[in-house]
């Protein structure tokens, strides 16, 4: 096990530890980039605005807290309402943090610092469409970008007779096991026409039904640690026994994992899974014909109508995953799809190598 050194992210015991050069190699890669740009003018700063602390609507209670995603990739910081400035040309970075009143220290046990007036990032998230919330303040100009990073976590499920449960020990595990506060998204525990709800947990279909004998339980959910995501979907019958037709579909999945080894394009491992449901539902009975008509007018949509995988990272839909230029005459059998780059081959050591700043 490789032992990180230097200043490190640690909630003690078994949580992991990230290695604060992580960011360190954040900036490098960004100001990198930037003087490789057209335009980047010399003794650029790129300044960020971290997230806001919020309030439960008119109340004084707080939200428990998320930073905001690209200026955590930029500085690792977990405190609200502070900012940041890079310098493109020494690789530099520098935290602005908010001048609080003495009250904050007795009642929160934060510690003061003099604030210092400072100087933005605009720009568009790929996966959502949304324009980054830009930094505020008197004396502002202007700005460029920065994106990604990855982490992992797992853990088995038991039976447990209602949704909410499994929904409660998932949380509770990743808190007191693992140090991770938050999920990466609303958790997803469905069985029966429930499993078919892409994001079934959502605050109108709360995961509260009851957990029958003979059920296939799709569970969809993921910890979040220092702001990095995981998500994990697994699927098992609640008696531990599967039917015929329950091994069916489970085998079919493992089939499209397996055809990966080649290193296709990820759109090519979309159109696949669609051809090995359909030839699964033909072979079961659920349909009848030719599966090369079915492909033809995109029925596989139907049964999947999202896109196999997505990049993960800060965000649970990570940006990335789109080309730079993004036609929206995609085919329907795609048209949903998050990821649509090579994929990248690498051995078990490469994949270990580039996780060793998290152990």
């Amino acid at each position: 096990m490789h032992l990180v050194t230097g200043a490190i992210y640690w909630l003690g015991n078994d949580t992991l530890r990230v290695a604060a050069a992580l960011f360190a190699e954040n900036h490098g890669r960004l100001c990198r980039e930037l003087k490789a740009k057209d335009g980047v003018v010399p003794q650029s700063v790129v300044v960020l605005q971290g997230g806001e602390q919020k309030q439960r609507y008119c109340t004084d209670t707080d939200l428990v807290f998320k930073q905001e995603s690209f200026f955590h990739w930029a500085f690792g910081v977990t405190e609200p309402d502070c900012f940041g400035a890079i310098d493109v040309d020494a690789g530099k970075s520098m935290l602005f943090v908010p001048k609080l009143p003495e009250s904050y220290m007795i009642c929160l046990n934060i510690n003061l610092f003099n604030a210092l007036n400072t100087d933005i990032l605009r720009g568009q998230n790929t996966d959502s469409g949304s324009i980054c919330h830009e930094a505020s303040f008197e004396g502002i100009t202007f700005l460029y970008n920065a994106d990604e990073f990855l982490v992992q976590s797992s853990l088995l499920f038991k039976y447990t007779p209602r949704y909410l449960y499994s929904d409660s020990l998932f949380q509770h595990y990743c808190y007191t096991k693992g140090g991770m506060r938050h999920t990466s998204y609303t958790c997803i525990c469905g069985t029966g026409h429930n499993s078919s709800v892409l994001h079934y947990g959502h605050a109108g279909a709360p995961n509260d039904k009851t957990i029958m004998d003979g059920d296939m339980c799709l569970f969809d959910m993921g910890g979040e640690y220092y702001c990095y995501t995981s998500d994990i979907t697994c699927s098992f019958p609640a008696n531990g026994k599967f039917t015929p037709d329950q091994r069916c579909r489970f085998h079919s999945d493992y089939y499209v994992l397996f055809s990966m080894l080649p290193v296709p394009l990820w759109t090519d491992m979309h159109r696949l899974t669609d051809r090995v449901h359909l030839e699964e539902l033909v072979k079961i009975g659920i349909l009848s014909g030719s599966v090369e008509d079915m492909l033809k007018v995109h029925l596989g949509s139907v049964f999947m109508p999202h896109g196999l995988g997505h990049l993960l990272g800060i965000d649970v839909h990570d940006v990335g995953g789109y080309p730079e230029v993004r036609t929206e005459d995609f085919e329907s059998a795609t048209a949903h799809i998050r990821e649509s780059n090579t994929c990248i081959p690498c051995t078990v050591e490469e994949i270990e190598a580039t996780l060793q700043c998290l152990y």
